[in-house]
């Protein structure tokens, strides 16, 4: 046998470095899009806690008279035992599981207060239709009632919102097409 054929062709030293760096920038190109597949799936799961507290409102409401919660806006401001925060009013309408009030992208409010998100604290005072936003928007679809505490999906603006009518929304950064105009421009006719 000569040496020729007993030699094995093996990978040179330029053919794993080219392998190697195909490999980096494939990873380098996936790294962000699993980045913000992983922050969608968690917005998504916000917004499917924020509508099991919406029904446990509406068991709350129908118990209570159709009164909301005297909690406060948030436990970060009144801290109990001054006020009972919004879950304690609203735990047995949700099994007992307070993970149910803690969005999954919140490492900053939930360790500390155990409640990811803040309530509109005048529902707990007065009637739904005494309300200032009631008052002004006319429309319980745009009577917050619950919101993420803090911008935790990213933006500047808390993300997900749980409205009086029971219907859970986000808002987009910078996106305004889902608010109308309190008040008209000038030149348009008042809506009847």
């Amino acid at each position: 046998m000569s040496i020729m054929r007993r030699c094995r062709r093996a990978f040179t030293l330029i053919e794993i470095l080219i392998v190697v760096g195909i490999i980096a920038l494939l990873i380098a190109l996936l790294l962000p899009a699993l980045g913000k597949a992983r922050r969608q799936a968690k917005s998504v799961n916000c917004k499917a806690q924020l509508q099991n507290i919406g029904a446990a409102f509406q068991m709350y409401l129908n118990e209570n008279d159709g009164r909301y919660p005297p909690a406060p806006y948030s436990p970060a401001f009144n801290p109990p035992p001054a006020k009972t925060p919004i879950n304690i009013y609203l735990q047995r309408y949700v099994s007992n599981v307070n993970d149910v009030f803690r969005c999954p992208a919140d490492e900053e409010y939930w360790p500390q207060y155990n409640l990811s998100y803040s309530y509109y604290q005048e529902l707990g005072e007065r009637k739904l239709t005494e309300t200032f936003f009631y008052k002004v928007l006319q429309s319980s679809s745009m009577v917050p009632i619950l919101w993420d505490a803090s911008n935790f999906h990213g933006g500047s603006v808390p993300l997900n919102w749980l409205f009086a009518d029971g219907h859970v929304d986000h808002f987009i950064q910078g996106d305004t097409s889902q608010l109308r105009p309190i008040i008209p421009p000038p030149d348009e006719p008042k809506p009847e």
